[in-house]
């Protein structure tokens, strides 16, 4: 068996409307850290703060149950989301409607959700 490298010949990408975070990746990637979400392929060393990644929707939705059980987290978690938020400019109640609109709006059939900052 062989693994060798190759390329999509069709890869076809539409991009929602829907866009948040301006200038924001940065913050919007420590927001993810704060929820415990690793965006796939990602690596912290080399580019800490990409502008394109995916994330697995089993961890969007982990996330999403997170914010909506907010008061039963650690304080110290709490805490990092409360900053996190404040560095996006937004609140929980906006980010849940923010992650729930993203993953209505993603491809049905993928089971990640995939992302780029443009």
């Amino acid at each position: 068996m062989g693994n060798r490298l190759h390329v999509a010949s069709t890869y076809n990408v539409k991009w929602n409307n829907e866009g948040h975070f301006d200038w924001k990746s940065c913050e919007f990637h420590e927001f993810l850290s704060a929820l415990d979400i690793e965006p796939t392929g990602s690596d912290r060393t080399c580019d800490p703060c990409p502008w394109d990644f995916e994330i697995s929707k089993e961890e969007w939705e982990s996330g999403i149950g997170k914010l909506k059980a907010f008061n039963t987290l650690p304080v110290q978690q709490q805490a990092h989301i409360t900053v996190a938020l404040t560095q996006l400019e937004t609140t929980i109640p906006d980010m849940i409607s923010i992650m729930e609109s993203y993953m209505k709006n993603s491809d049905p059939a993928w089971e990640y959700l995939e992302f780029a900052f443009f």
